[in-house]
């Protein structure tokens, strides 16, 4: 899409994709997080949840992408927030509900190239059509996904059942608080640049986005989705599992690790291939990279811990690196922006990390003496 667009429209493109990515990783990430705690929300309560994000979702787009789009199309892309939210869900449920089975796995990540194909298909019709006919298509993939997944492994006697542990509000508004911070991390940059007057900038950071923020989290969460029984085991505290911990941070890490290097060397083909508007140097991709892989292990020990506390403390936490990098950009050289900003990125994550670490292990020393 980006590639068929002149500079203002790629930059109101990109900033969608800032407000597209958030709003549907709090719904959908919400969702599996209950799917997998083995928790339960009313319906009503669900209805309002979406019904609320589809007003902010029409609001935010139509705004925030500086008036980039019609109401009609801002209603449009406003939509795909929750085809996404329907897809996600949906293949979550199919890695769960069949026993983590790699053989399903595979099937999801294959869904990526519907949406893919559909997008190029529909790129004669414009940027809003196409991403469109690419959402929905995602969606209708997904969902069929899960239906025969579902009816297979309902016949062979093996389907993990949902859970109906009651969701405590305290536990749901801290979870989905963690989610919106979380969703929000990787953003900010964009919004600095575009307020400083830097739409190449913009557009840079979402090729960015693209090549490092998408990949690794689609990767991170299919590694961790093959172990959610044992990751979000509610008899086990974090530091009882180390080991499945371990096992999935050294799989998410050598497999990213094969990427970055695979894409350093092919750097100038990619770039070509998908974003020949990217001057940047690949250096400032490979560090917001590493700061996205930094920042995915402490979240896996958020998720570990299942603690409301954490949760909250993550919230505080990446809120005041948010705003510290927000005040600081206004000091750094216009020339070095993305590379100051992805550095305050790297260095928020490894904090984060650090911090979430501390508290595991503060923890088991605590346990261990006591």
């Amino acid at each position: 899409i980006s590639r068929t667009i002149d500079v203002d429209a790629r930059a109101g493109f990109f900033l969608f994709l800032a407000i597209f990515s958030p709003l549907t990783t709090v719904l959908s990430q919400k969702n599996l997080l209950a799917i997998y705690q083995g928790k339960a929300a009313s319906r009503l309560v669900l209805l309002l949840e979406e019904a609320g994000l589809f007003a902010v979702a029409i609001a935010l787009v139509f705004t925030g992408t500086r008036h980039q789009f019609s109401f009609g199309e801002s209603l449009l892309l406003a939509s795909t927030v929750f085809t996404q939210i329907y897809a996600v869900t949906g293949t979550g449920a199919v890695q769960h509900g069949t026993s983590n089975n790699s053989f399903w796995a595979a099937w999801v990540l294959a869904m990526a190239g519907v949406r893919i194909g559909v997008t190029w298909l529909a790129l004669p019709f414009g940027p809003v059509i196409a991403f469109s006919a690419g959402c929905y298509a995602y969606m209708i993939a997904c969902r069929t996904l899960k239906f025969i997944a579902m009816r297979h492994h309902a016949r062979t006697a093996d389907l993990v059942e949902p859970g109906d542990r009651h969701d405590p509000w305290r536990d749901r508004l801290a979870s989905l608080a963690f989610i919106v911070i979380s969703a929000l991390t990787f953003q900010v940059d964009k919004y600095v640049l575009s307020g400083a007057g830097l739409p190449e900038a913009v557009a840079d950071s979402g090729a960015f986005t693209m090549l490092m923020l998408s990949p690794i989290s689609m990767v991170f969460a299919t590694i961790y989705r093959q172990r959610t029984r044992a990751l979000f085991d509610p008899g086990k505290p974090a530091r009882a599992k180390l080991g499945v911990l371990g096992r999935i941070s050294g799989q998410f890490v050598g497999i990213i690790a094969i990427y970055l290097v695979l894409l350093a060397l092919a750097w100038n083909l990619a770039v070509l291939l998908a974003f020949p508007f990217l001057k940047s140097a690949p250096a400032i991709g490979m560090m917001l990279g590493l700061a996205i892989v930094v920042d995915r292990l402490g979240t896996l020990l958020v998720f570990a811990a299942q603690s409301a506390r954490m949760n909250l403390v993550t919230v505080a936490y990446k809120a005041v690196v948010m705003l510290a990098i927000a005040l600081i950009s206004r000091h750094l050289p216009a020339k070095d922006l993305l590379l100051g900003l992805y550095a305050l990125y790297a260095a928020g994550s490894v904090g984060y990390f650090c911090l979430m670490a501390a508290l595991v292990f503060r923890k088991r020393d605590h346990a261990t003496h006591g």
